[in-house]
């Protein structure tokens, strides 16, 4: 048998067991032909990261975003139907919340749409969605009250959801 050293030192042969030179081509006791970097290979493919561990790390990031984005820019699940208007916000963000609160009242009155929520219709007809949008916009501008505006919209288009 060929001298025995220190795993860490020498090389074991695959046939014989025997340890070898680290440098060594073929082995002392039995001639078997070491291949190059074969006593490299256990310990190189224990830094390789494996596919399950670069999933889970990906996975991890993937939740910590998801659970950020939920905690910090999540928006409510209750639309504000602008009954309080005590947050502040630009003059263009709080007209536009008060006219979705004076449409939500309304049908469509174009008579084309089959009468869709004027809250939700954007039709160019006449006595349509963009017209009475632009209605209510104007009044909310000579700074009538939404409730005021509500009774305006309901006598000159009508249609006044139910309830």
């Amino acid at each position: 048998m060929g001298r025995k050293k220190r795993s860490g030192t020498a090389r074991k042969c695959r046939d014989c067991g025997t340890l070898n030179e680290l440098e060594a081509r073929y082995c002392s006791h039995c001639g078997n032909t070491f291949i190059k970097g074969s006593h490299e290979k256990g310990g190189s493919r224990g830094r390789e990261p494996s596919y399950w561990k670069v999933l889970g790390l990906i996975a991890l990031i993937f939740s910590v975003g998801l659970a950020i984005k939920v905690i910090f820019y999540s928006a409510p699940d209750t639309q504000d139907r602008g009954q309080s208007y005590n947050v502040p916000v630009s003059i263009d963000d709080s007209l536009e919340r008060k006219v979705q609160l004076v449409a939500s009242n309304f049908r469509c009155a174009c008579g084309g749409c089959g009468e869709l929520p004027l809250i939700a219709c954007e039709c160019d007809m006449p006595r349509g969605a963009l017209e009475e949008k632009k209605f209510i916009r104007e009044k909310l501008k000579e700074e009538f009250t939404v409730d005021q505006v509500i009774q305006r919209v309901e006598e000159k288009y009508g249609l006044r959801k139910a309830g």
